[in-house]
């Protein structure tokens, strides 16, 4: 679960299924390994404001802590999902009512639907050029791309 001002959202993803012990902190290093992200991805996280770390050393070093593992889980989560950085900043710092992250949650969910139905047009186009190429002859890559037509009877 994560805090996000006033609500709580949960982040089971495949990240949760191995427990980190964050007793202490972590570089960044580690951080990104363990998420499988590049250390210059995390570096633009913190340059964006996207995820701070918690502290530094002395000589400037990142260090990061439980809170940060477990926001950085739900930004892999919510990026995973298909949602903007943008999206991912104004989800986290800025929505105060959980009916505003709700509402961006349907936003993408329309999203996908609509994509899914640009998928599936196109995946119509692919099966009927590879028909046709299954019935030529020779090469002749022209005729593939005429839609079928339904035949007339004589």
């Amino acid at each position: 679960m994560f805090e996000t001002q006033n609500h709580t959202l949960s982040t089971k993803s495949e990240y949760s299924q191995n427990p980190v012990d964050l007793s202490k902190t972590n570089t960044i290093s580690k951080l990104a390994s363990r998420f499988s992200l590049s250390r210059s991805t995390l570096l633009y996280y913190d340059r964006i404001g996207l995820l701070r770390p918690s502290n530094r050393t002395s000589t400037g070093h990142r260090r990061y802590d439980q809170e940060d593992y477990e926001r950085l889980r739900l930004i892999c989560a919510l990026r995973k999902v298909g949602l903007s950085l943008q999206d991912v900043i104004m989800l986290l710092d800025e929505f105060t009512e959980p009916i505003q992250v709700r509402k961006m949650l349907e936003k993408r969910s329309m999203q996908v639907v609509h994509e899914m139905k640009l998928l599936d047009k196109q995946n119509l186009v692919l099966t009927d050029m590879i028909s046709k190429l299954k019935h030529l002859k020779n090469l002749s890559l022209i005729h593939i791309s005429e839609p079928t037509r339904p035949r007339l009877i004589s």
